[in-house]
C-alpha cells in the first residue's frame, strides 16, 4: 500500500477505492474475455498477468493493438458512450483483474479525484498510442515500426539492468511482432535478426533485451530520414 490508500500493481499506482469496491475475476491463459459486438457494462483493472486485445482480418490474420499489464484499465473507452466493443480481449497468460461496474465507477468518480486522474491518464495513453500506431501504419517502413514498438514496450514493460541494458518483461516472438505490427512473420524475423547483428538488441530465453535504448532510438531516427 502506498500513500493516499493506493496500491501498486506492476509499476502502476492504482487508487485503493477500486480494490475496495471491485470484484476480483480470474482468467486462464488464452481465455477470451470479451468478444467484438459486446456492450461492456463495466471496466477491468488488471492486477496479475497480461491481457491483449486484437482483431482478425478476413483471411484469419490477427492485429494486436494493446498489451494490458498489471495496473492497466480495460473498457473505459467504451462504457460511457455505450459504444459496442470492437475487438477481442484475451488473457495472454493466467491473469486476475478487478471488475468495477459502470454504476459503481460513476459513484467512485464523483467522490475520488485520484480515480478520475487514473482513468483520464489511461485514456490519454491509449489515444497517444493509437496516434503512433496510425503514424507507423501510414508512413513507417517495417523496420521503423519494429524499432518504435520495441522502444514503446521498453517504456511500459522495461526493466533497467546494472549494465544500462533494458530487459522487456514480456515474452516477444516473431509472430507477436507480426501480429502487433501487421507485417508477415518472415519480415519480422529478418528485422529482429538484423537489429541483433548490429548489437542493438539481444534475445535470451524468449525475452528481448535492448542493449542501448539511446542507440536504438538514434538508429531508428536515422533510417526514417
Amino acid at each position: 500500500m502506498e500513500g493516499n490508500n493506493c496500491f501498486i500493481f506492476g509499476n502502476k499506482i492504482v487508487p485503493g477505492i477500486f480494490l475496495e469496491r471491485g470484484n476480483e475475476l480470474k482468467f486462464k491463459r488464452n481465455q477470451i474475455i470479451y468478444y467484438p459486438g459486446q456492450l461492456l457494462e463495466g471496466i477491468l483493472i488488471v492486477t496479475e498477468g497480461r491481457v491483449e486485445n486484437f482483431i482478425y482480418s478476413s483471411n484469419g490474420n490477427s492485429k494486436i493493438f494493446f498489451i494490458f499489464g498489471p495496473g492497466s484499465i480495460i473498457g473505459e473507452t467504451n462504457i460511457f458512450g455505450n459504444v459496442l466493443n470492437p475487438v477481442y480481449y484475451k488473457a495472454s497468460d493466467n491473469a486476475k483483474a478487478l471488475y468495477v461496474s459502470r454504476n459503481t465507477l460513476v459513484d467512485i468518480l464523483k467522490t475520488d479525484y485520484n480515480a478520475v486522474e487514473f482513468l483520464m491518464e489511461s485514456m490519454a495513453k491509449k489515444i497517444v498510442t493509437f496516434y503512433y500506431q496510425t503514424q507507423d501504419l501510414t508512413f513507417g517502413e517495417a523496420e521503423t515500426r519494429v524499432c518504435n514498438t520495441l522502444i514503446q514496450l521498453a517504456r511500459y514493460y522495461g526493466e533497467k539492468n546494472s549494465d544500462n541494458t533494458v530487459s522487456l518483461n514480456i515474452k516477444i516472438t516473431h509472430q507477436f511482432l507480426s501480429d502487433i505490427l501487421g507485417i508477415n512473420r518472415t519480415t519480422a524475423s529478418k528485422i529482429a535478426i538484423g537489429l541483433k547483428k548490429q548489437n542493438l538488441i539481444d534475445v535470451k530465453s524468449g525475452k528481448y533485451i535492448i542493449t542501448d535504448i539511446d542507440k536504438l532510438s538514434a538508429y531508428n531516427k536515422a533510417i526514417t530520414e
